[in-house]
């Protein structure tokens, strides 16, 4: 039986750091995991605002998209 290397996305209650309500949809939320650090932007899946999330500070705030930023990342391979 060949074993699986990837990464887990299920966390354990020990493993998780706290969750973020997003400010556009409170019912809306990101689980935050003990070893997150940094921002991470994000659409709302409800209402598509964009959100900029700071695992450090735990929290959130409604931002701008940044347009072109995929395809730039896209091809630096």
């Amino acid at each position: 039986m060949e074993q699986n290397n990837q990464p887990s996305l299920s966390l354990s209650l020990d493993e998780i750091k706290g969750i973020i309500q997003y400010p556009c949809c409170p019912k809306q939320n990101a689980v935050i995991a003990l070893d997150a650090h940094g921002r991470v932007s994000v659409q709302c899946a409800n209402c598509g605002r964009f959100l900029l999330i700071d695992n450090d500070r735990m929290t959130a705030s409604i931002t701008k998209p940044c347009k072109g930023v995929a395809a730039r990342f896209k091809n630096a391979g």
